[in-house]
């Protein structure tokens, strides 16, 4: 095996044409490296009749003593259930080598395991090829961590596989609270469109506060602009928006409650006429109603000083190979009630189905299934969509210069310190 460097062209169309396609190996991802003063590779693994197997983008920095660190994220692109893994990954190590590189960090992204939604294995899922060759490599396993990790990309995430025949069909897959709350969105009238970059800034107000909520800092380095700059063009990445104009959910309400008035004048007359057990349990059923539609009609009132649109939530979505992701998303909860994100989802869900992507990505989770867990709450969320549970081998390092390599487990030994991701 043999790794050397490609066009983009080439590249571009090796990973067009591979399953494990996806946007983190993409050069759009590497344009946006570079735009940060990183250099980036993008590698061809030729067999030897110099048929290219495999590739990955490599993005180099400086590291410690003089030398370079190398990453991969979500790479190498490789037939991880083939018997060429190790080979190919040491010949990207020995051209690496030619780089000066102290040691090259990767990712796959590939199933290691499949999990039931409570967590446990999924019988005979287990890729334990996969992980046995990168450790014949050479490879240094950062552990299968649990958790949440902003430093590096989750090795736990929430897929959603969208082979319905419909979208009637896929909603009523989805757990009652979860199909009943897009329903919901959509008889309030939730309005779900994308953003135009003077809006971008809302984006991240909604996610400062989301992280505010569940504990995690938000990207102060102009992240989202640069994911507009670098994917927005081809059509990658979608900014979106969950609002609703509060005018016009008013005047839906005052609708819905001169049709209960009307429903419970009728139905105070049939009593009258004929009072039967039925009827009065309909007429409590219909004040109940009316109590509460009166009561949001109230709360709406409430809004009107935030103004005729209420921002509901927000999110970024990758719209790339088999799958589209949603990398992030955050809503207001004074409006919860309105089910902003529920009616985001349900958007990209549609669209995956209507394109013919593979799977809705809902992206990371923790790995852990208990009550007292991180992200319980947000795993709840995404649990409705009652989807699948898919385990990544996780972090790998493999060392390129050995001696330097092993002076910087010393020091981070010494400082007690884990490496972190770039």
């Amino acid at each position: 095996m043999q790794a050397r460097e490609i066009s983009k062209a080439i590249y571009t169309e090796f990973l067009q044409r591979h399953s494990l396609d996806n946007v983190w190996q993409t050069t759009m991802m590497g344009d946006m490296q570079e735009a940060r003063g990183r250099h980036v590779l993008y590698l061809g693994i030729f067999d030897d009749t110099d048929t290219l197997t495999g590739a990955t983008n490599v993005v180099l920095e400086s590291s410690h003593f003089g030398a370079l660190h190398a990453g991969s994220p979500r790479g190498p692109i490789l037939d991880y259930t083939g018997s060429q893994v190790t080979a190919s990954l040491q010949a990207v190590r020995d051209f690496l080598k030619q780089k000066h590189v102290m040691y090259w960090t990767l990712n796959p992204y590939a199933v290691y395991e499949k999990h039931t939604l409570d967590g446990k294995a999924v019988q005979g899922s287990r890729c334990q090829g996969m992980y046995d060759q990168l450790m014949a490599a050479g490879a240094h396993h950062r552990g299968f961590v649990h958790g949440i990790d902003n430093s590096t990309e989750p090795r736990w995430m929430y897929v959603i596989p969208t082979d319905f025949d419909s979208p009637q069909a896929m909603l009523d897959s989805f757990a009652h609270k979860c199909s009943r709350s897009i329903r919901r969105a959509m008889d309030f009238g939730v309005q779900v469109r994308e953003l135009s970059e003077e809006e971008l800034p809302l984006v991240d107000e909604m996610f400062v506060h989301a992280g505010d909520k569940h504990e995690f800092s938000w990207r102060n380095d102009d992240y989202t602009r640069r994911l507009w700059n670098a994917f927005h063009d081809s059509g990658a990445v979608k900014f979106l928006v969950a609002e609703i104009t509060l005018q016009d959910y008013m005047g839906r309400l005052q609708k819905t409650l001169e049709t209960l008035r009307q429903q419970q004048a009728e139905t105070e007359d049939s009593i009258a006429r004929i009072r039967s057990k039925k009827m009065l349990n309909r007429l409590k059923e219909i004040e109940q109603k009316t109590a509460s539609v009166q009561k949001h009609l109230e709360e709406a009132e409430t809004f009107e000083t935030d103004g005729p649109v209420l921002k509901l939530a927000a999110g970024i979505f990758f719209d790339y190979g088999q799958e589209v992701i949603c990398l992030m998303s955050g809503y207001d909860e004074r409006y919860a009630w309105f089910c902003g994100p529920y009616a985001m989802h349900w958007r990209m869900l549609k669209h995956c189905l209507e394109q013919g992507y593979a799977r809705y990505n809902l992206y990371g989770i923790s790995g852990e299934f208990g009550d007292d867990a991180v992200d319980s709450g947000v795993y709840a969320f995404k649990k409705g969509f009652n989807g699948e549970i898919w385990e990544l081998p996780g972090d790998f390092e493999i060392p390129v210069d050995p001696v330097r390599y092993s002076l910087l487990r010393v020091a981070r030994k010494l400082k007690g310190i884990r490496h972190r991701t770039s």
